[in-house]
């Protein structure tokens, strides 16, 4: 990732405050990769930082790559298992991934274990 005029050697939290601004606006827009890319060069350098695990995840939903989002959304939630958001989440992508599961084998929610073999 490109560097922020010098901010990531000599400010590396302003950068790191840079780049969860600059996550947030590329999700606002709809720019999904970038705000991925972002969101990655966060999360090299603080692992633990919520708000990126978080924008991420969303990113992952976005383009339906559950098990990716699941990974981010579960690092997100051992920090701050409380979140409100973080927890309707969850409740969000388990529901995203049944249904998607439901589609991809043709069948209805309500097919009986038959119907789906």
């Amino acid at each position: 990732s490109k560097r922020l005029l010098g901010a990531d050697i000599l400010h590396p939290n302003l950068a790191r405050k840079i780049r969860g601004n600059l996550s947030a606006a590329l999700l606002q827009n709809g720019d999904f990769y970038g705000c991925i890319r972002e969101c990655s060069t966060i999360i090299q350098e603080d692992s633990d930082n919520v708000k990126a695990l978080y924008r991420r995840h969303l990113c992952y939903v976005k383009h339906g790559e559950f098990q990716k989002a699941l990974i981010d959304l579960r690092r997100a939630l051992r920090c701050t298992p409380l979140h409100p958001s973080l927890k309707r989440s969850a409740e969000e992508l388990k529901r995203g991934m049944n249904q998607t599961h439901y589609e991809v084998l043709g069948v209805a929610e309500s097919a009986s274990f038959y119907e789906i073999r």
